[in-house]
């Protein structure tokens, strides 16, 4: 069986979930061939940094040198893989094309071949707000409608999915996400950090990550534990409005934000004291598995795919609520029983997802509509 994958993700990010979902995917596929997948991704040009290592690490650097950044290079990455995707769509080589986002340019060309789409959140649905301009709103019904398979990465997107959307049950399959922890000594990894324990924060700020309630209550925590501080790994720099509510709040010098590599987040795992994460929502939460691989006591928003992913690994809290967020802190910060039990149950529960499972139960999702 020969699934096709097109550019899309791999023209956007530079690193992420999705493009990190997609290139584990490929690399099972090619390192296992009694999985019966054969792989062919349609991308010449991209900043991508998992996928260069499974696919082709060069690319065309010698024209568009990945590392170097300018204005409009995503939408030129774009422009420059679509024209090879559509030339291997109407060579028509494949048996089933998986597309890796929601544009959905390809309609016009796949002819009678099936396409399975994977459907990572409800985000665009649950908080439009945030989302104003974006044409994945547009694009994403149409292509569920139109997909043969849908894949919901974890079994409250699939019951969203389901609730917000008229598709039939039969079509949407759940399939985790997984990750293949890093080995190796991160020691320091070239990252300077004050003395005193730190709550770790990982990934975007926008208004439904609830960040800014995260802020509100921080004076109050670091109140009871001076020598804290909070560290925020990627997710841009702070905005206007983040470095006020942090000035007002007097948390200058105890906020700190820096954009990391790999293994400098596997070595910000292995530090904190605690990984926080008030989402409002997610589609799944891979940075959930990652801090219970790493070693890092979870402390997580009560909502959406959080508690399927943790179950009883993670200290949670209602995201609403104040008290109950620095209920869960101080527990998770002083409770040496408490931290014990939850980090012990992290080392095995991260490990009931597995790439090979992930890729696995994607071939039964392909099987259903390919030869």
């Amino acid at each position: 069986m020969k699934v096709l994958y097109d550019h899309q993700i791999f023209s956007i990010q530079a690193h992420g979930g999705i493009s990190r979902y997609f290139s584990e995917l490929i690399k099972s596929f090619k390192e296992d061939s009694s999985l019966g997948v054969q792989t062919e991704l349609s991308l010449r040009v991209s900043a991508n940094e998992y996928i260069r290592s499974v696919w082709n690490p060069r690319f065309e650097d010698r024209f568009f040198p990945h590392r170097q950044h300018f204005p409009g290079k995503r939408k030129l990455t774009r422009i420059a893989n679509l024209p090879n995707t559509l030339i291997e769509l109407f060579l028509n080589r494949f048996d089933i094309f998986h597309p890796t986002y929601y544009f959905p340019y390809f309609l016009p060309f796949l002819g009678k071949k099936p396409f399975v789409l994977t459907v990572y959140d409800l985000i665009h649905e649950k908080f439009p707000q945030d989302f104003a301009g974006d044409r994945t709103s547009e694009y994403k019904p149409i292509l569920i409608e139109k997909a043969d398979q849908i894949i919901a990465i974890s079994e409250c997107t699939r019951k969203d999915l389901l609730k917000i959307y008229d598709v039939p049950e039969e079509k949407v399959q759940t399939v985790h996400l997984a990750i293949e922890p890093k080995v190796g000594n991160f020691k320091n990894s070239n990252i300077e950090l004050p003395s005193g324990d730190f709550i770790l924060f990982v990934g975007g700020r926008g208004t439904y990550k609830n960040f800014k309630f995260l802020l509100k209550y921080l004076p109050e925590f670091f109140r009871s534990y001076p020598e804290a501080f909070l560290f925020c790994a990627g997710g841009g720099e702070f905005d206007s409005e983040e470095r006020l509510l942090i000035e007002e709040a007097g948390l200058g010098g105890k906020v700190l934000r820096r954009t990391v590599t790999d293994d400098q987040l596997v070595y910000l795992y292995s530090k904190a004291r605690i990984f926080v994460f008030p989402s409002l929502y997610e589609g799944f939460g891979l940075p959930v598995l990652e801090s219970m691989a790493y070693g890092c006591l979870p402390v997580l928003a009560d909502r959406s795919s959080l508690p399927e992913v943790a179950a009883d690994a993670a200290i949670y809290f209602d995201p609403e609520s104040g008290n109950s967020l620095l209920s869960a802190m101080e527990r998770a910060w002083v409770d040496e029983g408490t931290r014990k039990r939850i980090l012990k149950s992290g080392e095995s529960r991260w490990k009931d997802f597995s790439l090979r499972k992930t890729a696995k139960e994607t071939v039964e999702v392909y099987r259903k509509i390919g030869k």
